[in-house]
């Protein structure tokens, strides 16, 4: 199997990513303070939640998510495929996807856990 240099330095660069979503889920989900969800947000006051270890564990949630999701996809674009084209497809879905899953599942926990 040829698999370019450049994918091995992009599945690489996945990798580190990855670690650092999961890193951010595990701090998140540990967390007992309200997590700010988008960087320079202030985090909600407790008293506008439901639940904060809800919200913070749901966000938690989410940010490991969109590390499997990137790591599965890394792998199957370097292992499982052997068309450049799909496998670049692949990777720029792994940069994609993960941003829609932590949009639509923070939309989704702001209806679920504000007051």
């Amino acid at each position: 199997m040829d698999i370019s240099m450049g994918v091995w330095i992009a599945c690489f660069a996945i990798g580190v990513l990855t670690l650092l979503l999961i890193g951010i889920g595990v701090k998140q989900i540990l967390s007992t303070e309200p997590i700010a969800f988008y960087t320079g947000d202030e985090p909600p006051e407790k008293n506008m939640l439901k639940s904060v270890r809800a919200w913070n564990t749901g966000h938690g949630i989410l940010w490991i998510s969109c590390g499997v999701v990137l790591v599965t996809l890394a792998l199957v674009a370097l292992f499982a495929v052997e068309d450049n084209l799909v496998r670049t497809a692949l990777l720029f879905a792994g940069g994609l996807l993960p941003m829609f899953i932590l949009m639509i599942g923070h939309n989704i926990l702001m209806k679920k856990l504000y007051l």
